[in-house]
């Protein structure tokens, strides 16, 4: 919950957008979930999530594709990793979610057992962030994580745009990031 505080996820909506009930929004809730450390203990975990089966294509949502690179070139490269012993490393974004802006204004309920108005009624937030949980919140993340790749000065093959390639002819390395 910190992190979706820090990274400034939503906005809470005046008081007058809260009482108006023409102004509709989403539910949420809280997924928890325990998770097992390295040295045996346990952690819990909980995670603010948007109710997505309440939204509205075309209100709410327009795309929830999110592309993912095909088996087939995965594991080529793969296999080319291992001939030629090229290194492998492996990455995970926390939160991926919450790093990416939202491309249509949702409001949204926070959830009602720890959230409420003075009058007793829910919070209304208006989302600025995407959320776990969202139907386009897939399509987003790799819209953003696409356009800071090709920033870096990727270029996506030809044949599977989830694989992105650079190439420092100065130093002869090549770098592969598969998506």
């Amino acid at each position: 919950m910190q992190r979706v505080e820090v990274r400034n996820t939503y906005e809470i909506l005046p008081e007058h957008i809260q009482s108006d009930k023409s102004i509709l929004a989403i539910k949420s809730k809280y997924a928890f979930r325990l998770s097992l450390n390295s040295d045996g203990s346990f952690k819990f975990k909980v995670r603010l999530v948007a109710c997505g089966y309440s939204q509205i294509y075309g209100k709410d949502f327009n795309e929830t594709f999110s592309p993912t690179a095909k088996f087939r070139s995965f594991t080529t490269i793969m296999n080319l990793a291992t001939i030629f012993n090229w290194e492998i490393n492996g990455l995970d974004v926390e939160n991926a979610f919450i790093e990416t802006d939202i491309d249509i204004p949702i409001n949204m309920y926070l959830p009602a057992d720890v959230y409420r108005n003075p009058d007793g009624s829910r919070v209304k937030v208006k989302l600025k962030k995407s959320l776990y949980g969202l139907k386009q919140a897939g399509e987003l993340w790799y819209q953003n994580l696409r356009e800071k790749i090709i920033s870096n000065g990727y270029k996506p093959l030809i044949h599977d745009t989830c694989v992105y390639i650079k190439r420092d002819l100065e130093k002869g390395h090549v770098t592969i990031v598969i998506c």
